[in-house]
């Protein structure tokens, strides 16, 4: 997928801070920088505690090569992860968004379980917002 088409951040993307198109999900991070991110590779979907993170999204993705690279928007290289080619779901939780820096390094962090599903749609599980701000 092209993260540089119109369709990718939206808006609604933005809002939601889950931008998808064809075999490519973005998060949208508190922080414009460095983020301390943990990746789970599960054979089914697994537990969730809502209540201990600030906001979840949950999205489908075909992986089509068998490959799953997660990248930050700013860096060069990625984490590969090998998985079986199909349709997965992507759940991103994040935490301590309230210290999220725009321009430098925030405490907020992330975690993303991805297990293999049938496709569903896009959904905010749990919203985030701040007294005056939404995030």
């Amino acid at each position: 997928g092209d993260t540089g088409d119109p369709s990718f951040w939206t808006k609604q993307a933005t809002d939601d801070r889950l931008a998808l198109v064809d075999g490519t999900l973005g998060v949208g991070t508190g922080t414009y920088g460095d983020v301390e991110v943990t990746v789970e590779i599960h054979d089914a979907e697994p537990s969730l505690d809502v209540g201990v993170w600030d906001h979840v999204t949950e999205a489908g993705l075909k992986v089509r090569s068998g490959y799953l690279r997660v990248i930050g928007c700013l860096a060069e290289t990625g984490e590969d992860y090998e998985v079986a080619p199909g349709d997965y779901r992507i759940r991103c939780c994040q935490a301590n968004l309230a210290a999220a820096d725009e321009y430098g390094e925030g405490g907020d962090w992330y975690l993303v379980q991805i297990w293999p599903a049938p496709h569903r749609p896009s959904q905010v599980v749990k919203r985030w917002s701040m007294a005056g701000q939404d995030a």
